[in-house]
């Protein structure tokens, strides 16, 4: 039941978001999708005792991946499906922590929180390159094959 929560309340954000942005309507539960689907698998590992960056690098590979499922399904680029899609990934929460102790004077808890929203930023940008470059690779040897196949009599 929590799982199902969790997934309906990283899926509007991201469905809004997509809004925002005037997404074609066609792909805004696809972000949405994506979004929920993301934040589930960074739940998940949270929840079975992992670090939070590396929750959040497994949940952005996910996003990577759907996000390019559902470009070549819907015939759009990705970027549109993956920056709603990586909304609920975003350290908001730890910015605005880092922040709020910064101006109350608590430097030492607002550094731990920088260094919270580095981290988990860092993750995401790592998780990007190396779902694209595992997507790439993948494609490439499909291709190859494809081709191969083809000149054989």
């Amino acid at each position: 039941m929590v799982y199902i929560e969790q997934f309906i309340m990283s899926f509007i954000p991201s469905l809004c978001f997509g809004i925002i942005l005037n997404a074609p309507r066609r792909i805004l539960i696809p972000c949405g999708l994506i979004g929920g689907c993301a934040w589930i698998v960074t739940y998940a590992t949270m929840q079975a005792g992992m670090n939070v960056a590396i929750a959040t690098f497994l949940g952005t590979l996910m996003i990577n991946f759907l996000c390019v499922y559902f470009s070549r399904r819907q015939r759009v680029p990705a970027i549109i499906l993956s920056i709603p899609g990586i909304v609920p990934l975003v350290p908001g929460g730890p910015a605005y922590t880092a922040v709020r102790y910064a101006v109350e004077s608590r430097y030492i808890e607002s550094f731990e929180q920088i260094l919270i929203v580095i981290y988990v930023s860092g993750a995401i940008a790592v998780g990007f390159m190396v779902g694209n470059m595992v997507e790439s690779k993948f494609t490439h040897y499909l291709t190859r094959n494809r081709l191969t196949r083809t000149k054989q009599p």
